[in-house]
């Protein structure tokens, strides 16, 4: 990681683009002119094709994903805290607490959960480490296609 670039409209267009703004967009944002959006376009692509500009977007992409990932595991473990303790509580149904874990999960930032099993008769903590389970088995798959 090199750090940030040394020309401030550079480093400027780099973070935009990092944030998903369009190239022509964040090339006036960073400050420069062009008489037609058409110049604007082709001047964006003559930045983007810069080694170090190139470089600088990959880092700021990396420390965003390194912060999501971060983010997501303590959203995780706070999720998966809350989920222990509505299995411990017993005066609700199963159907219930299961309802209410879903929607627990998809505000930790999980996918829809998949039905995890067909037994009617399964226990809330199998649920919610069936879950885990799920999960644990998504993040590997995640990982795998990253390395590939």
């Amino acid at each position: 990681m090199s750090g940030p670039l040394k020309n401030s409209r550079h480093e400027l267009f780099c973070c935009l683009i990092s944030q998903g703004v369009p190239q022509h967009e964040a090339y006036k944002a960073a400050g420069y002119q062009s008489k037609t959006r058409k110049s604007q376009i082709a001047n964006a692509y003559k930045l983007m094709i810069q080694d170090d500009i190139r470089s600088r977007i990959s880092d700021l992409l990396d420390d965003t994903r390194e912060t999501l990932k971060r983010k997501f595991a303590d959203r995780a473990t706070s999720a998966f805290d809350i989920l222990n303790k509505i299995a411990a509580d017993s005066g609700e149904g199963t159907s219930a607490r299961i309802t209410a874990a879903k929607h627990i999960l998809g505000l930790a930032g999980y996918s829809p959960v998949e039905r995890i099993a067909t037994d009617h008769n399964i226990s809330f903590r199998d649920w919610v480490d069936g879950v885990k389970n799920q999960q644990a088995e998504a993040e590997k798959e995640n990982e795998d296609e990253v390395v590939s």
